[in-house]
């Protein structure tokens, strides 16, 4: 797919992170799905530079109140669940910005999405190769999908030159056991693996990808942990798995690993835990010093120093580098491209926390984004 930057609103929507601009957030409506678009503050705004304002924008020197109302939802013409969805990565963005995926759970389909100036488009959809996708992920022009319960399934396609999903003819793969419960699936930096969390199985499955972008090969590795839930490669390569434990309180850890060529991981850190409950979504950032998981129950984020060998150390005694509130159920991550700021989706408060990384990987809050359509599930910001 190709590479070349797309003006959007007057901003590139590749390369440095002061050219990210937008932070898109998916419904989960039932029975229609959207996606809602909020932008960065304009300088001409009070509030602190990282946080974001509906897509429509307000009038210049007004002082908006620091909760504001989305933009859309612009529809993505699938069905949402309209109920909780587990998995990290129901949104996905092309490499160049100009292309948004989503999952469509309650239609079992997945969406592409092209970006516009004045939000988004549909461009097609396509069968999801199973029940209820949870998660998508990226490489050049390749897209895979996986599906949720009853089904343990990934699918894989082609993005057109126009962005358009075309289904990889037999590419459709089952995984350990239909009931598996799969969270998340992502390529490895260099595209030539597939990762898929197994959550019920206590396994995190790896496919190795051939030429023509189909799975050849299937590795199944025993977690570290029970368990294991959403993940993040850092810079070097390392696979970091959150570690939820049955849900149990104070027992939600994270896993690093190193990953072959082959898909067989070695444990680096086995389970360090955060003293959190439901440990679930995973981001690194961007020089690879710093890991964070959400903990769902407990409403705070866990922050991981990560050397260059991947090894894990908890960054707080407690485990609480973050707070996003009782009953807020943080969910899914982004982090900017910078290592400036890490964004959080609140599921059951319908918002959106932003938090300054400093240069010990401690957070601090700053002023986000509310009433959230829907109950939302996927971050993407591009």
């Amino acid at each position: 797919m190709s590479q070349k930057k797309e003006t959007i609103s007057g901003v590139s929507s590749a390369g440095s992170t002061a050219e990210q601009t937008r932070l898109y957030v998916q419904t989960n409506a039932a029975p229609s799905n959207g996606v809602a678009i909020f932008t960065r503050t304009p300088d001409a705004t009070p509030l602190p530079f990282g946080t974001f304002v509906p897509l429509t924008g307000f009038p210049p020197n007004f002082a908006p109140p620091s909760i504001f109302i989305p933009a859309g939802p612009f529809p993505t013409e699938g069905a949402g669940t309209g109920t909780l969805l587990p998995g990290q990565g129901a949104l996905a963005l092309s490499s160049d910005g100009r292309y948004l995926f989503a999952v469509d759970a309650g239609s079992n389909e997945v969406s592409s999405l092209g970006v516009t100036p004045g939000g988004l488009r549909l461009i097609n959809k396509v069968p999801s190769g199973g029940i209820e996708p949870r998660s998508l992920t990226v490489h050049d022009d390749l897209v895979y999908a996986v599906n949720g319960f009853g089904t343990g399934t990934i699918s894989g396609y082609r993005v057109g030159l126009n962005g358009e999903l075309t289904p990889v003819e037999d590419s459709i793969r089952t995984l350990s056991s239909p009931d598996s419960a799969p969270v998340q699936i992502s390529f490895n930096h260099d595209g030539t693996l597939l990762v898929v969390t197994e959550l019920f199985a206590d396994r995190i499955t790896v496919f190795r990808i051939g030429n023509e972008g189909k799975p050849t090969g299937m590795t199944l590795n025993p977690s570290a942990g029970e368990s294991p839930y959403g993940f993040a490669f850092d810079r070097h390569g390392k696979l970091i798995v959150s570690e939820a434990f049955g849900l149990r309180p104070k027992e939600s850890a994270v896993s690093s690993y190193h990953v072959d060529k082959a898909g067989k991981l070695t444990v680096i850190s086995a389970s360090v835990p955060d003293f959190q409950q439901a440990a679930c979504w995973v981001v690194t950032t961007p020089d690879g010093h710093y890991a964070y998981t959400s903990n769902t129950v407990s409403g705070s984020i866990s922050g991981y120093r990560v050397d260059a060998a991947g090894k894990l150390t908890l960054l707080d005694p407690d485990g609480r580098t973050g707070i996003t509130g009782d009953a807020s159920a943080p969910a899914d991550m982004v982090v900017t491209r910078d290592g400036r700021y890490l964004y959080v989706l609140n599921t059951f408060t319908l918002t959106v926390d932003t938090f300054r990384i400093g240069s010990d990987g401690h957070l601090s809050l700053l002023p986000g984004v509310g009433n959230l359509p829907g109950l939302p599930v996927g971050l993407a910001i591009g």
